[in-house]
């Protein structure tokens, strides 16, 4: 992440597509590196939650911004079913959520 940040321009855009921590993949997967990730997983590449959250000792220059994208890939079977179901799987169920896609903005370096 701090090569990233490295190379981008302030403004520029970051998206990432990861095994979602409630699928299996994210576990089973040879190439998934740990911890499995969530969607509050990319808090830590903001500069600002780690001097909020006194993480400072973490080996990340890269700044982020407090705010992100994110959404899913969702399982196959969930394509028309109704909203209550999808968002109870979702939150409830693993293997409902495949993938998490992640758009990460680099902030202007203060």
């Amino acid at each position: 992440m701090n090569d990233a940040y490295r190379i981008l321009k302030p403004g520029s855009q970051l998206m990432l597509v990861v095994p979602h921590a409630c699928s299996f993949r994210a576990i089973s997967d040879p190439l998934a590196q740990w911890p499995p990730l969530c969607e509050s997983s990319f808090m830590v590449y903001s500069k600002t939650w780690r001097e909020q959250e006194q993480m400072t000792g973490l080996p990340l220059t890269c700044d982020f911004g407090a705010s992100y994208g994110y959404g899913h890939a969702t399982h196959p079977a969930l394509e028309g079913r109704n909203e209550e179901f999808v968002a109870h799987a979702k939150e409830h169920e693993v293997n409902w959520i495949l993938d998490l896609h992640c758009t990460l903005t680099k902030e202007p370096e203060r």
